[in-house]
């Protein structure tokens, strides 16, 4: 029996926004990446889930430019789901393997982007995947990581307000990313200040050219019964995109990285 639907249930405001900011920076730097681009494009999605991104991503730019995409998971429920819309919509420029990244069999600096959006925090040793795409992506090729910024000062600013607005009393649902689901595997394992992840990259090789903003806060239940405030945070959001030195005041950030 299915659970019914609460329709007056408020809706959890700080989630479908921090994933839409995601997604919108991703498809913002692929976009730039292929303009420098003269003839076809191959683009790995590590991680890919049920290849929603490079979906969206063949969408926008499938018309323009010849693009070959590449989505790799380790849930073969996840690509079995992708190549059904794979073969629903007669897309024969996409390939989907449900393998390791170290075991794909995929052949070194053969692509030209490489996206691994909310994987390494799932992961125990996230340096041998960091590794794996810079060994794959081409020379003078793009790599973008996303992932969880585990010093979020917006979060801690704000679990400092929701205190004293309740004299002391903490929830401990206040600002909290979103939580393991058993179908993804692993839950968040490797959560790292993002002065942490620029450091790795650079360890592997990689030239950090853009360090990206994700949402200020994800997961939150506060903002769901107080959508003013809500409207308040994304005026606050936007304007910290402008301001230098705000990287660790987000959530998430979305890494632009290049190999030379």
């Amino acid at each position: 029996m299915k659970e019914s639907i609460d329709l007056e249930k408020p809706v959890t405001y700080t989630a479908p926004y921090n994933w839409w900011k995601k997604s919108r920076a991703i498809f913002q730097l692929v976009g730039k990446e292929l303009i420098k681009k003269l003839g076809p494009v191959r683009i790995l999605d590590l991680g890919c889930g049920k290849g929603n991104d490079i979906f969206a991503l063949n969408s926008l730019y499938g018309k323009k430019y010849k693009i070959e995409f590449t989505g790799l998971d380790l849930s073969p429920k996840f690509i079995e789901t992708a190549n059904e819309y794979k073969s629903l919509h007669n897309l024969s420029n996409f390939n989907f393997l449900a393998d390791n990244v170290e075991k794909a069999g995929l052949k070194g600096e053969s692509f030209d982007i490489i996206i691994c959006s909310e994987l390494l925090e799932h992961l125990t040793q996230p340096e041998i995947c960091i590794k794996r795409a810079y060994d794959l992506v081409k020379k003078g090729g793009a790599v973008i990581f996303t992932t969880p910024n585990k010093g979020n000062m917006f979060a801690r600013v704000g679990r400092v307000f929701w205190q004293f607005l309740r004299k002391g009393k903490v929830n401990e649902t206040d600002f909290v990313p979103q939580q393991f689901v058993p179908e993804f595997g692993l839950g968040h394992v490797s959560v790292k200040d993002y002065r942490e992840w620029i450091g790795m990259f650079r360890k592997a090789g990689f030239k950090i050219e853009k360090v990206r903003r994700g949402a200020a806060v994800c997961g939150g239940t506060n903002f769901d019964s107080h959508p003013l405030l809500f409207g308040l945070l994304l005026v606050t959001d936007v304007i910290m995109d402008y301001l230098p030195f705000t990287a660790g005041w987000a959530e998430q950030n979305i890494f632009l990285l290049r190999k030379l």
